[in-house]
């Protein structure tokens, strides 16, 4: 059987459906799998064992109908909804309410219903299993769902991932410079990296703040990687590369204050969530872009977590 993954964006999005894929393919024999993303995410998605062809949206005309047995949106827009029917074959799509944007549903043929609540790792499984045959079961996942990391390494940094999208996400400056300097008198290097102006210019303080500190501007995906891959561990905002991290074995720290760890906090059991007061939630879209709904993790409770996770 040959299907086509629709998942377009953004990059902690297109982690989260790591582990379906590789599952998938793990379970099913002879079962192949294309991903269709847009271009800015293409050498990411490369990162997935388990994926055959990447396709970007203007690859769509040159591509024949009928191809796939399923189109599964498992991004649950309008727009990812439109294009997965511009491929044309069966489409497939989370049933509402779990799509992201209501009209998107009522462009699939087949809709799929599944739990509410699951952590996006545990909704990408459950709706590209029910297209393969199988019952995804939420947190079982076989050894095959994830990077292998190697063993036995001496890894002496430890990543910084500051940068997020969403305002009311961001941990304040001084906040990460207290941890830089703690990762330090621990031994670890200190490591941060940054893609755009506000991100290098944040970068780029904390460098000077904190003697020591590695800066690593503007890596790509693989040069990404390496770096994680030398890492004893990430500290990070609810982010894509803090996901991407979690998904390569990389232990992961991650700080909540403005989304909701159940749904898309670090998913294997190496890393953990950390927020301060009641758990926050999922903000409203106009709020994204507005200071934390829920209190800042204090530094204290993220250095006292990250003594926890090196010992």
């Amino acid at each position: 059987m040959r299907v086509l993954l629709v998942k377009l964006s953004a990059l902690g999005d297109i982690v989260h459906a790591f582990p379906a894929v590789t599952e998938a393919v793990a379970r099913v024999p002879g079962l192949e799998i294309d991903w269709l993303v847009d271009a800015a995410h293409a050498e990411l998605v490369r990162q997935c064992p388990g994926v055959g062809r990447v396709l970007i949206p203007a690859d769509i005309p040159s591509l024949q109908s009928g191809q796939y047995a399923r189109v599964v949106d498992a991004q649950g827009l309008l727009r990812s909804a439109v294009l997965a029917r511009r491929v044309g074959g069966c489409v497939v799509g989370a049933d509402w309410p779990r799509v992201r944007e209501w009209p998107s549903h009522w462009v699939y043929h087949q809709r799929v219903r599944y739990p509410a609540g699951l952590h996006a790792v545990d909704a990408a499984r459950a709706l590209l299993g029910s297209v393969c045959g199988y019952v995804a079961v939420p947190g079982a996942m076989s050894g095959t769902s994830r990077a292998q990391r190697a063993q036995g390494v001496d890894r002496r940094q430890a990543l910084l991932f500051h940068g997020t999208a969403q305002a009311a996400k961001l941990w304040p400056l001084g906040h990460w410079a207290q941890v830089a300097r703690h990762l330090l008198r621990r031994g670890l290097e200190p490591v941060v990296t940054a893609q755009g102006m506000a991100e290098t210019a944040f970068a780029e303080q904390l460098a000077m703040d904190v003697p020591g500190l590695r800066f690593l501007p503007g890596l790509e995906i693989q040069a990404l990687r390496t770096q994680i891959d030398a890492s004893r561990l990430v500290v990070s905002v609810d982010t894509g590369l803090g996901h991407f991290a979690d998904w390569l074995g990389c232990p992961v720290l991650m700080l909540f204050q403005a989304s909701d760890p159940r749904r898309t906090g670090p998913y294997f059991s190496s890393s953990r969530a950390i927020w301060a007061g009641t758990m926050p939630t999922r903000p409203r879209r106009r709020d994204r872009n507005r200071p934390p709904l829920h209190p800042l993790p204090d530094v204290a409770m993220v250095i006292a977590a990250i003594d926890e996770m090196l010992t």
